[in-house]
């Protein structure tokens, strides 16, 4: 119930601001709509970093370049044969629970600005 009201805060305060700007100060409007631009941009930007790193993107990108490495070495050939060691590294999974609420926030402001400058486009011709 949280989490869901959490959302719905940050999406009316945004249409809030948004109209509230757009009938007290118009032209105020276009930097409005770019900050909620810059915003969603940074949202989306920062939740597809997290998104990478959650899927295990750069560990098994880890992994294989040590044992790549580790197979070049003949040294390090034996000692993993004698300690038994097949090679494989323990997959480590970060989950990041913030995501639930940067990407959705993100693709909210992102397309609250996109649909806001071609209304603002529109209405200006």
């Amino acid at each position: 119930m949280k989490k869901n009201s959490l959302f719905l805060s940050f999406c009316i305060t945004s249409f809030v601001i948004l109209f509230s700007t757009a009938f007290i100060a118009p032209k105020y409007i276009v930097v409005l709509l770019d900050l909620f631009f810059y915003i969603g941009i940074f949202l989306l930007l920062i939740g597809s970093v997290l998104l990478i790193i959650q899927d295990g993107f750069f560990t098994r990108f880890i992994n294989n370049s040590r044992r790549f490495y580790s197979s070049l070495s003949k040294r390090e050939q034996v000692i993993q044969e004698v300690e038994g060691k097949n090679g494989e590294a323990p997959n480590y999974s970060k989950n990041f629970p913030i995501l639930t609420y940067i990407l959705p926030l993100g693709a909210f402001y992102f397309s609250l600005s996109l649909i806001g400058s071609i209304i603002a486009v529109q209405v200006g011709r």
